[in-house]
């Protein structure tokens, strides 16, 4: 009876051999497997880094280029007022001289009603007392008495090509 219970202990022994041998190679599997997932996930929280840096980058370019867009605008609206200045400032001189709109208009190859639009602007040094002076009036008007008020947020001078 003992080479039975021997042969049995052999076959328990064989058997959780056997099965420490398939767990081992289990762990070894989960292991291989457990960073293989660490891995990946830590490529997403790599991959989602680049994109959170390329909104960014995005965001400061695109504030930047608002900045450079408002300062380029206020530039421009400063140089259109500066040239309407001088150019109405020309015009007065041409009104002086007793010349209708529609003469200064075929002199300069302004359109006419640009031409009254700028002989009726009021030059912005003309307020320095802080009072409005009276509305300047213009030899070119067509009616008599028409009122002549100083125009705000006329369109820019055509520029002629």
């Amino acid at each position: 009876m003992g080479s039975k219970t021997n042969g049995a202990v052999s076959k328990r022994n064989s058997a959780a051999e056997k099965a420490r041998d398939a767990r081992i190679k289990l762990y070894r599997d989960r292991d291989a497997r457990d960073a293989r997932v660490e891995a990946a996930a830590a490529e997403v929280f790599t991959a989602q880094d680049e994109l959170t840096a390329a909104d960014e980058a995005l965001a400061a370019v695109k504030a930047a280029a608002a900045a450079t867009i408002a300062a380029a605008e206020s530039d421009h609206r400063a140089a259109i007022e500066s040239g309407e200045a001088a150019v109405s400032a020309a015009l007065r001189k041409l009104t002086a001289e007793k010349l209708t709109a529609t003469e200064i208009a075929e002199l300069t190859s302004l359109v006419p009603a640009d031409v009254r639009r700028l002989t009726k602007t009021v030059p912005a040094g003309s307020q320095a007392s802080g009072k409005a002076d009276a509305p300047e009036t213009s030899p070119a008007a067509d009616s008599p008495g028409a009122a002549q008020t100083a125009k705000v947020d006329a369109p820019p001078l055509p520029v002629a090509v």
